[in-house]
């Protein structure tokens, strides 16, 4: 009986490709067509993508498979967002399809599992422009050749990637990434007891275009070094709110600096500041006595400084 079922279904799969051979091309076209839509529409079953104009994003990213190797035409902005399945590193050669090519802003986030970027993840968006790796709690480190292939980004955001240390980034950015002019790193290394921004801190944003940096949101922050104004010469935005202050020595000489050029400086529920006072050339000022307008709103104190 078991050969007489086996030569049952040897003699059936013979007659379905005899059936499909003599089927019209262009209803075997159709067929095959259906078949690699089924396919397709498997593999995103674990994941859901949205398109919006110019907009793709892709969430619930749960395993490799999970991630789209081919965009639809004239995207330009991505959202890929993770979940707490995939435990291993970014694979390489995610972004290697020519219509990744076109992709200015590429969003990654959620990524709770991953704890290193390797060297290579972002081959292939050489126009990238905007990049956010965000909420990845686990991420540890990043490669120091990361941006090696992306030396157009104009933004780029940190936030909220709690155990990333700040020498790691330091080492990413030193001599790359010249057109820089936003950087955010809200609330990293928060396992830490504080961010020490000293002589590397200064390496890295060195001969940057920044106007825009945003380092609120962590403990305690030591100022080693002073961050002269030939470091951040168009600095116009400063973010530090929502920790303390450590500022030891040097730090009068980044003060006078800062003030030419900064135009706003949010410091909300900043704590404690340990340098009441300042000094400028033969006197010392209060911090409250420099030309600033002060503005309460909404729970939020922003110091522009008047011109």
């Amino acid at each position: 009986m078991a050969f007489a079922s086996k030569q049952v279904y040897i003699n059936s799969t013979e007659n379905a490709i005899q059936t499909f051979d003599r089927t019209p091309k262009i209803l075997r076209r159709i067929m095959y067509l259906s078949i690699v839509l089924i396919v397709v529409l498997i593999c995103e079953a674990n994941s859901a993508y949205t398109v919006n104009g110019i907009n793709y994003i892709c969430s619930n990213i749960a395993t490799r498979s999970d991630f789209p190797l081919v965009l639809p035409r004239n995207i330009q902005k991505v959202t890929l967002m993770g979940t707490h399945g995939l435990d291993e590193a970014f694979p390489n050669g995610l972004f290697s399809h020519k219509t990744w090519a076109n992709v200015s802003e590429l969003s990654i986030l959620k990524f709770t599992n991953i704890d290193i970027i390797e060297k290579g993840f972002l081959h292939g968006l050489e126009e990238l422009k905007v990049i956010s790796i965000s909420a990845c709690t686990d991420l540890r480190v990043i490669d120091q050749d990361i941006f090696y292939s992306t030396p157009n980004i104009e933004e780029l955001h940190l936030d909220r990637n709690t155990r990333l240390n700040l020498s790691r980034v330091e080492a990413a950015l030193i001599y790359k990434l010249s057109n820089l002019r936003y950087l955010s790193l809200t609330g990293i290394q928060a396992m830490e007891r504080h961010l020490v921004l000293g002589d590397n801190f200064v390496k890295a944003l060195h001969a940057k275009n920044l106007s825009c940096l945003d380092i609120s949101g962590n403990n305690v922050i030591i100022v080693e070094n002073a961050v002269v104004q030939d470091v951040l010469p168009n600095l116009k935005y400063l973010n530090l709110s929502h920790f303390q202050i450590i500022a030891p020595g040097g730090v009068d000489n980044m003060a006078r600096s800062l003030l030419k050029t900064i135009e706003l400086v949010d410091l909300t529920g900043v704590q404690y500041i340990i340098l009441q006072y300042l000094s400028q050339e033969d006197h010392t000022i209060k911090v409250a006595e420099f030309p600033m307008l002060c503005i309460f709103s909404c729970g939020e104190w922003l110091i522009k400084l008047q011109k």
